[in-house]
């Protein structure tokens, strides 16, 4: 059984050509109000100048009182794949896993260590954090508790189908805790969808999360950035997506030994049945009468209905109108979104930053 140093937190970031974004990110490290960090940075093949920006850090962290281990890649293997290639290295009784191109409140971790250390029996503990667009970094485009379920305590099925956020950056687990989840030391990454549900998922099971109602982590918005990047035309990469994570949360439940094996079946199915509902939506917005219709079948399959509202918009669909209907209530949505939004009034403190 491994043991870990107590006190200690790992903060364990995968990288790939952050190289604009990393002075931010290690700035913030900096800034911690906690002293016991253990840093440890995978590039994750690189073809920037990622390895020269991490390691121009590395004497300053180090004199800050930190560890700092720099792990370099021969080639990229996706966010998960650098995960675990990080993994092994983690010493640290707690550990975090940020995002390169984010940055961390000043007492984030410090204030997330004192949940743990006075709430032992809690596997983990999350805060809000607040999304900004890289343009314009002082205003708060939302907070990551808008239209999230964030009072739970357990927030196993909160997390598999996304009633709550996963953000990387939020959340510290007990590093006993997630390698018992996982017991090979390594998470499913072949089809590069993401490391954050297969590290969460497992350690929420029958365990408690704290939640922190401040935001802690600064989520920065780019469209360019890996979670918002749509390869090729935009519905086949959305629908794309669908399924490569429908893939992993199945890998994730098929490969949980804690699960009885009716558990697994019954997640599965919900699994199933909730992905072909995305895929029927999305064919809707975007007047594709025959995904749509495939869909339905896939659903009728699955015992599932999927609602008069999405019957009549199929209907629709067949004369091209359901993607006008849904993109007229996307708008009506995002300009109440947007008042409420002014009417919060979000701005960064520079400090904070």
């Amino acid at each position: 059984m491994r043991s870990f140093e107590e006190g200690r937190v790992s903060v364990l970031t995968p990288c790939y050509n952050g190289e604009a974004y990393l002075d931010r990110y290690f700035t913030s490290l900096s800034r911690q109000t906690y002293d016991d960090l253990e840093i440890i940075v995978v590039n994750d093949g690189s073809t920037d100048d990622t390895e020269a920006v991490c390691l121009s850090w590395k004497d300053e962290l180090e004199a800050r009182g930190y560890a700092f281990r720099y792990i370099p890649l021969a080639a990229n293997r996706g966010a998960a794949g650098a995960i675990n290639a990080g993994l092994p290295y983690v010493t640290g009784e707690y550990l975090i896993w940020p995002d390169c191109d984010d940055a961390l409140m000043p007492t984030s971790v410090a204030k997330r260590v004192e949940f743990l250390e006075s709430h032992p029996d809690y596997a983990m503990v999350r805060s809000d954090y607040a999304a900004v667009r890289e343009e314009n970094p002082g205003v708060v485009v939302r907070y990551g508790s808008e239209g999230a379920v964030v009072h739970n305590e357990d927030i196993f099925e909160d997390l598999l189908f996304e009633r709550t956020y996963c953000t990387s950056g939020c959340y510290m687990v007990r590093s006993a805790v997630l390698f018992e989840r996982i017991p090979a030391c390594g998470i499913y990454w072949q089809n590069r969808a993401g490391q954050n549900w297969q590290l969460l998922i497992p350690c929420a099971y029958r365990n408690k999360t704290g939640y922190i109602d401040e935001p802690l982590y600064i989520y920065y918005i780019r469209p360019e950035s890996h979670s918002h990047r749509i390869e090729g035309e935009e519905y086949s990469g959305l629908r794309e997506r669908t399924f490569l994570h429908q893939e992993l949360q199945r890998e994730v439940i098929s490969a949980f030994y804690l699960l009885a094996e009716d558990e697994k079946a019954w997640y599965l199915a919900r699994i199933d049945r909730r992905y072909s509902m995305k895929r029927l939506k999305f064919a809707l917005r975007y007047n594709r009468f025959e995904d749509a219709t495939a869909e339905l079948r896939a659903l009728r399959r699955l015992g599932a209905d999927p609602g008069a509202v999405w019957r009549v918009l199929y209907r629709l669909c067949r004369f091209g109108a359901s993607g006008a209907v849904l993109r007229g209530h996307s708008l009506l949505y995002s300009l109440a979104d947007r008042l409420r939004q002014r009417s919060r009034g979000g701005i960064l403190c520079p400090d904070d930053r």
